[in-house]
């Protein structure tokens, strides 16, 4: 029992007393003998004991609700007291990352589901088309490689036969053939001499073909003097390191030729599966692959439109939007209250100072009345539904938490009211 009704229940005593006194005071007084006076019959079985608790106003079913990612608050869809069914849309984050990330899904799903359509209808008759014509132009670049492979072993043969020469030196015949090509010269050149000779007082000799035919000779001796002495000398070190230097100059090229023709053959390879699938369709083992990458593209769209519902808050229940916590603008954290909610339209009352004296006799279904503190004129049934196993400190004491339910909801009554609750215990 509260203090309130504790001094009501003294006012009340001491009221009767006075008029009582007041009464007795205007009688004469007799005297009566002593007669003992009977003890009260003890309560019978079933009478009504009441449990008396003072208890708040909540709804049947409330929550502070948020959102599980950041971002900042784009707009209220709701506004204050207003009463919406589950599933309404309450709030929305700003969250472009998480709508591309759904475009992006899309986008990827489509692109699959195309590919396995293609695949399930077949080739067209002018993709057969294109991939033949793929075909003769990879089997061409394939020619070209392999020419340009011959003439770069032709370049390399060559590069090498002109080191081996130029590292065995000169044969016999070739000093034989050098000296015979000298004195040949050197033949010539006495010829021109005795020619030039018989025109030599001439004062236009320079202009005689003598003149001229004696030039040519000496040149032709100064020519094949200086083959044959190379001949006879041999390939100088600079110009061995030179002839080693095309040597690798031609491997390299041929090198690269062989990966042309490699790579080319690789081509023709590919073109040619490409139309042999083409010709044949897709296999059940590549329909399968086509199918699973689907279904992966529709796991990545839900997961990504997951993401994004993250970001609208939406009602849990039927219920009304008591109290919003942040305003628009605003930037939230994950698991930051931003919004009140509760069924407004199913109140009851939890009790908060229910001693554990008292508890004992309390249990679910017991028939109770409440009160409430700003409307002491309205009395309301209601009936137990629960009794909290665990106790609470509340103010140094002990408490168990009951929870009654309003038969009627009263109008006037809201969330957050003090009201006292009479269970009768003694009832079924």
């Amino acid at each position: 029992m509260t203090l309130r009704r504790l001094f009501a229940f003294i006012g009340l005593v001491l009221v009767i007393i006075l008029v009582g006194l007041w009464y007795f005071q205007g009688q004469p007084r007799q005297v009566s003998p002593l007669v003992a006076t009977p003890s009260p019959p003890a309560r019978a079985e079933g009478e009504l004991n009441v449990v008396t608790a003072e208890g708040i106003v909540v709804p049947a079913r409330w929550a502070r609700l948020s959102f599980t990612v950041s971002g900042r608050l784009e707009v209220w869809e709701a506004s204050e007291g207003q009463t919406v069914s589950a599933g309404t849309v309450l709030a929305r984050l700003t969250s472009p990352q998480f709508v591309r990330n759904v475009e992006q899904a899309e986008a990827a799903l489509a692109v699959t589901r195309a590919q396995l359509e293609r695949a399930r209808a077949g080739a067209r008759p002018e993709e057969i088309a294109a991939a033949e014509a793929a075909l003769r132009a990879a089997q061409a670049q394939l020619d070209v490689a392999r020419a340009q492979e011959a003439q770069a072993q032709a370049a390399l043969d060559a590069a090498r036969a002109r080191l081996r020469e130029a590292e065995r030196g000169p044969t016999e015949e070739e000093r034989r053939i050098a000296l015979a090509r000298l004195k040949q010269a050197q033949a010539g050149l006495k010829q021109a001499q005795a020619a030039y000779d018989l025109v030599a007082y001439r004062a236009d000799v320079a202009a005689l073909p003598q003149s001229r035919a004696l030039e040519e000779a000496t040149l032709a001796v100064e020519i094949a003097r200086a083959e044959y002495e190379r001949t006879i000398r041999g390939a100088t070190a600079e110009q061995l390191d030179q002839l080693r230097a095309a040597v690798r100059q031609a491997e390299a090229g041929l090198a690269q030729a062989q990966a042309g023709v490699e790579a080319a053959q690789a081509n023709v390879a590919q073109a040619e599966a490409r139309l042999e699938q083409l010709r044949r369709g897709p296999t059940p083992e590549e329909l399968a692959v086509l199918e699973a990458q689907v279904r992966q593209a529709e796991v990545a769209l839900a997961q990504a439109q997951e993401l994004e519902a993250f970001t609208r808050l939406v009602a849990p229940f039927e219920g009304t939007l008591v109290h919003q916590i942040v305003r628009a603008g605003e930037t939230v954290v994950p698991n930051q209250p931003v919004a009140l909610f509760g069924d407004l339209a199913h109140l009851q009352v939890e009790t908060n100072d229910l001693s554990e004296l008292d508890v004992v006799n309390v249990q679910e279904g017991q028939p109770a009345e409440i009160t409430f503190d700003a409307l002491p004129d309205v009395r309301v049934p209601g009936r137990v539904l629960a009794v909290r196993q665990v106790a609470e400190e509340q103010r140094g004491e002990t408490t168990y938490t009951v929870v009654v339910g309003l038969d009627t909801v009263p109008e006037g009554v809201r969330w957050g009211m003090t009201a006292v609750v009479d269970i009768f215990v003694g009832t079924p």
